[in-house]
């Protein structure tokens, strides 16, 4: 709230007083002889005195020098790693015709048949979660390098195929539970590595979309990886899509995976796979 403004403005009084005086009347004096003044000279002019002109030195000026841009260092250029750094003889192949392994399995959700010298796998439901076929447990390689060559017939974008390695089964029950790392693709270009304990996942790579994938249906695509140690690097179509260091598991077989995220229907075929050993010097 405002409160109002109230000034106070004195007057003032002014007296004015008067002075009056009543001088006698008198007789005018005798005037005085006028004396012959002697004259004063009057006292010398002074002369101005102009001071003299200084003249002040040029100012100095300073050159301020001009900063050279700064030079951005170029980024670092990381080497894309080798996939057939230390790459030696074949552990295994396996042509999908059934002479070394069967690789056959089938559920309500997924059917893994050979035939045509291929493992075909069709997934009819697409809330059953993934299915595995897993190869041969005779085959156990740490660092190796693994080749999986697949065809993709059906699929949508989220739909799921990929490989398993260095896995390890164990069974509880009537249930097969795997232990390994798992390196899938997308039919819409991404890929993504997991890491399986008793079938749970959890992301060392998360997805990560690559030109270097063939989309959609019908592709193929061939899935590599190069494992040595704790070093692991990942390839389709023997472009690099991500390397990672992890060393939970050291060895172990390989499987072939699957998952419908769409419609059902998804269907793939494994045509070929190769496992070779790898000696680092």
């Amino acid at each position: 709230m405002r409160r109002p403004i109230f000034l106070l403005l004195p007057m003032i009084a002014a007296g004015f007083l008067a002075a009056c005086q009543t001088t006698p009347a008198t007789s005018p004096p005798a005037t005085a002889a006028p004396q012959s003044a002697s004259a004063t000279p009057a006292p010398p002019t002074a002369t101005a005195v102009i001071p003299a002109t200084v003249t002040l030195p040029a100012a100095t000026v300073t050159p301020t020098a001009t900063p050279l841009p700064s030079e951005t260092p170029a980024p670092a250029v990381t080497a894309t790693p080798d996939p057939n750094l230390g790459v030696g003889a074949t552990l295994y192949e396996d042509k999908f015709d059934g002479a070394r392994w069967g690789w056959t399995y089938q559920d309500d959700a997924v059917n893994f048949s050979l035939g045509n010298g291929q493992l075909n796998a069709v997934m009819s439901r697409s809330d059953a979660f993934w299915r595995i076929s897993s190869g041969p447990d005779f085959i156990r390689a740490g660092d190796q390098q693994v080749r999986l060559a697949t065809r993709v017939n059906l699929c949508y974008d989220a739909d799921e195929y990929g490989l398993l390695f260095r896995n390890t089964n164990s069974t509880s029950g009537d249930q097969t539970k795997f232990n390994g790392y798992l390196f899938k693709i997308t039919c819409g270009g991404q890929a993504r590595v997991e890491l399986l304990r008793d079938s749970v996942p959890s992301v060392l790579l998360d997805w990560t979309r690559t030109p270097a994938i063939v989309a959609g249906a019908p592709a193929e695509n061939a899935l590599l990886v190069w494992a040595a140690g704790d070093q692991l690097h990942f390839y389709v179509n023997d472009k690099h899509v991500g390397s990672l260091t992890d060393r939970a598991f050291a060895d172990g077989d390989v499987g072939v995976y699957l998952r419908d995220r769409t419609n059902g229907g998804l269907s793939v075929s494994f045509t070929g796979l190769t496992i070779k050993a790898v000696t680092l010097p």
